[in-house]
Formats: structure tokens, C-alpha cells, sequence
């Protein structure tokens, strides 16, 4: 019988990170410095958490000057934050919208009626209710 293998994670690289984060003027140096002060499992987070945070300055249209430096990111330990949900959005009641009155006409299967406004469809559909 052979012995079980032990795997052992590898310690993430920071060159992953530095390819990965918007180019705006990190200073090396002091990435270095402070990927060097995080533990192990800081790192591996770290690295697991970057892609997330670059996504979300992408989603909510971050300006590059916004975007926190590499190395500021780090010192600050930035990837312990949570991060706020992004895309998630309440959808408004049909009856709000003219959209969301054309799209209810078309659930219910009902052609809108010629020369009718949007506030008389609107009540078209509420008394159908």
C-alpha cells in the first residue's frame, strides 16, 4: 500500500497580481514590501479576492484614480472587505413603466389597443386583474 500523497497548496505569486491590477502607478517597492508582511494564507486570499475587486471597479465604472494602488491595496488589507453586490437590482412593478405595461400586455397574450395612452392601458390591465 502506498502512502497517501499530501498535497500543499503553493504560495501564490505576486507577479498574478501585478499583471492582474489596473495599471495605476503602484509603486513595486512598496507591493513588495507589503506582499512580504502578509502570511501565507493572507496571500492565497489576497489573490483569490483580487479578480472579484477587479471586476467590481469594471462593473461600477471606477475611474482609474479610484482604484486604490497595489500596494495601498495590500497595506490595508483590502481583500478582507466585502464587497457590495453589483448588478442586483430590484426590478420595478409593471404597472411603473410603459415598458413594464408592453411587457404585460405580451404575458397575458393581449395586443395593446390602437390610439389607447399608456395611463389607459394601464388601467386596461388593472381591471383585468
Amino acid at each position: 500500500m502506498q502512502p497517501a500523497l499530501s498535497v500543499v497548496p503553493s504560495v501564490p505569486n505576486l507577479q498574478d497580481l501585478l499583471s492582474a491590477h489596473p495599471k495605476n502607478g503602484s509603486n513595486i517597492k512598496l507591493t513588495r514590501i507589503y506582499w512580504g508582511k502578509l502570511t501565507a494564507e493572507q496571500k492565497l486570499k489576497a489573490v483569490q479576492e483580487h479578480p472579484k475587486h477587479v471586476a467590481y471597479w469594471q462593473a461600477t465604472g471606477k475611474d482609474l484614480e479610484f482604484i486604490p494602488k497595489l500596494n495601498n491595496w495590500l497595506k490595508n488589507e483590502c481583500f478582507e472587505d466585502e464587497l457590495p453586490e453589483i448588478g442586483v437590482k430590484k426590478s420595478e412593478p409593471w404597472w411603473r413603466s410603459n415598458a413594464g405595461i408592453e411587457a404585460e400586455f405580451k404575458r397575458r397574450g393581449k395586443e395593446i389597443p390602437p390610439g389607447k395612452s399608456w395611463d389607459e392601458c394601464r388601467q386596461i390591465l388593472m381591471e383585468a386583474r
